[in-house]
This record gives C-alpha cells, structure tokens and sequence, in this order.
C-alpha cells in the first residue's frame, strides 16, 4: 500500500477483506481529525473488555514482558456497535496501536496486538487499524472444539468472523452516503495496482475525505 501511489489506496485478499480495512481505517481518520474522537463516542468501562483473554494475553505482552508503559482507550460510537480503541505510550500522545471493531473486547484486544508489532518493529506500524477484516480469512473451513473459548485463538477470530458483515454495514451507516463504497483502483497497464489484482488481489480507492 505504501508503494501504490497517492493516498487512500487499501489492498486486500479478497473484496471482503479489503473492505474490511477500507473502512475502519476511514473511521480512525475521521475519529482522528475530529476533537476528543468520533461524533458521539462514549467511554466505554473497563469491565466490559478487560477481561477479555486475548486482551489480557497482549496487554501482558506489551507492558509487562515488553515493559512498555502504555494506557489504553475504549470508546464506542452511535447504536451500532462500532467500538475505537488505542494504544498509547504513557506521556505520549501518538498512537501506539489502534483498532475499530464490534465489541469493545475485540477493539481492545486488536488495539494491544497492534501495539506489540508496533514495538517489536521498532516504530509505531504506518498500516492503519485491520483487525478482524482478516477473520472471515483465517477461519474459513476451520473447526473449532466445543470446549474452546476466546483464550483460543480460533474461537475468538471465528466469533470475529461471524460479526463481520453486520459490522461492515454499521461503519457503512456511519459513514455517511458519500463514503459507502470504496471504488477499484483505476490502473494503467503495467502499474501495481494491476499487477496487485493479477495475483488475486483486490485493491480499492476511497478519495480522502475534504
């Protein structure tokens, strides 16, 4: 993506997943060119996601085996259930990780996830926020036992899977009429984004928001 030229370019495995990213990176733009986050967001409490296991696991990971001293903010926008979370270094106001996704859980959880790649990188991640776009992805024809929960992996992307329709189609409502759809990259012969899409690839382009 960063080769492709110009701005607002998202590159997926499938129409699905790029989508998937178009959008929750078109919701961290909004939310973050807007003072004090997204229109009507709201906090949301801790327990409603800090006990979420893969939340627990990565927030281990980043602050205590990593050491890195970090807060974290959940908020949550409108009726739909499209939760906002990141990441922050403590005392510093940049984005560590970020993510935008169903339940608060979920967003929490990406957000720690992104945050330990961001450090192990060595540098805040220039891609933004994915998250569960790539679920439907990781889980399809996968099975899960019975007796699994969200602390398995699995369990937990196939839950995100099963949301993720429904939640592409809420940050389309919040979007707005204008910001629905993300058209396909145009692409001359030869270029990337061609090149991209030969391989199986979907790459889209939504026009940066004035």
């Amino acid at each position: 993506e960063l080769l492709l030229p110009g701005p607002g370019h998202t590159v997926g495995a499938n129409p699905g997943h790029a989508r998937g990213r178009a959008l929750r990176a078109a919701f961290a733009h909004r939310a973050a060119r807007t003072p004090g986050g997204a229109p009507g967001a709201v906090d949301v409490a801790g327990p409603e996601w800090s006990g979420h296991p893969q939340f627990r696991h990565w927030w281990h990971t980043l602050t205590a085996r990593l050491e890195v001293p970090a807060r974290i903010r959940v908020r949550r926008t409108g009726t739909d259930g499209v939760h906002h979370a990141v990441v922050r270094r403590a005392g510093d106001a940049g984005a560590l990780g970020e993510a935008v996704e169903a339940t608060a859980a979920d967003a929490a959880a990406f957000a720690a996830l992104a945050a330990v790649a961001a450090v192990q990188a060595a540098g805040p991640c220039p891609v933004p926020p994915s998250g569960g776009a790539v679920a439907p992805l990781a889980t399809a024809g996968a099975r899960t036992a019975g007796w699994e929960d969200d602390g398995w992996t699995g369990h937990w992307l196939a839950g995100t899977a099963e949301r993720e329709e429904t939640f592409q189609a809420a940050l389309r409502r919040l979007a707005g009429p204008s910001r629905r759809t993300a058209a396909t990259a145009p692409a001359r012969q030869g270029e990337l984004p061609e090149l991209l899409e030969a391989f199986g690839f979907t790459v889209l382009h939504t026009p940066e928001e004035p």
